[in-house]
């Protein structure tokens, strides 16, 4: 039975060869979707961001839309940013020692109205 695998493949290296690295990139994917399950299984990232800071300032968690004489509210489920100039201000308040802001920035895309 070999014998007659061996004899065929032969004839057909280059199909052989495809099938085996298709078979060989096959793995790689597999297996580095694995590593990235795994990664984010075993990834131990604490969830409280503002743990260790005794105050946070945070702008309003509730945007408020006027429809006709009804008020409709509705929570955000992201903090609200503030500006980062109004740092210098909180560190000129009586008592506060520290003030550290919040640094993130916006990204768009490219070519995108």
């Amino acid at each position: 039975m070999l014998k007659l695998a061996f004899a065929t493949s032969r004839g057909r290296t280059l199909s052989l060869a495809g099938s085996f690295l298709a078979l060989f990139f096959a793995v790689v994917l597999i297996v580095s979707c694995g590593l990235l399950l795994e990664s984010g299984v075993r990834a131990r990232i604490p969830t409280e961001r503002y743990g260790a800071a005794p105050v946070v300032v945070a702008g309003q968690q509730k945007v408020t839309f006027v429809k006709g004489e009804a008020d409709i509210g509705l929570s955000l489920s992201e903090p609200v940013a503030i500006p980062a100039a109004l740092a210098e201000k909180i560190a000129k308040v009586p008592g506060v020692t520290g003030v550290v802001p919040e640094t993130a920035f916006p990204v768009g895309l490219a070519g995108t109205e």
